[in-house]
């Protein structure tokens, strides 16, 4: 518990994610130029420095081995970020517009969400 309320204080409030490219998704309005820029800024991602830094990670993974045979080990999320205002009103904005006519997967690829999606990238 308490690891958790350190990692939700020290959360980065201020260096918000302004475009859906920045999350290695594609803007569903602007599809084709919006994938090439997510695909090549994906490739410069460093997973275990930028998303789960040592800094996280230490803590965490030794409340896990203290807690190794209990319930209540800290499970990460494959993902955290905090949207700018802008970005929030244009995925609410593709929520309406695309939710209710799409199935669910070509609502999702139309943010270039698939499952195994490395394979589309190489």
């Amino acid at each position: 518990m308490l690891v958790e309320v350190k990692m939700r204080m020290d959360m980065d409030r201020s260096n918000t994610i302004g475009s859906f490219e920045e999350l290695g998704m594609m803007d569903p309005f602007r599809p084709e130029k919006s994938i090439r820029e997510a695909i090549d800024l994906v490739y410069t991602f460093d997973f275990f420095s930028e998303a789960y830094p040592p800094q996280i990670m230490e803590p965490v993974n030794q409340h896990n081995e203290e807690q190794k045979f209990k319930s209540n080990l800290i499970k990460l999320p494959n993902t955290v970020f905090l949207p700018s205002k802008a970005l929030w009103r244009k995925i609410i904005r593709a929520v309406v517009k695309f939710g209710e006519k799409d199935d669910e997967d070509t609502f999702l690829l139309r943010f270039a969400l698939v499952e195994k999606s490395t394979e589309f990238i190489k």
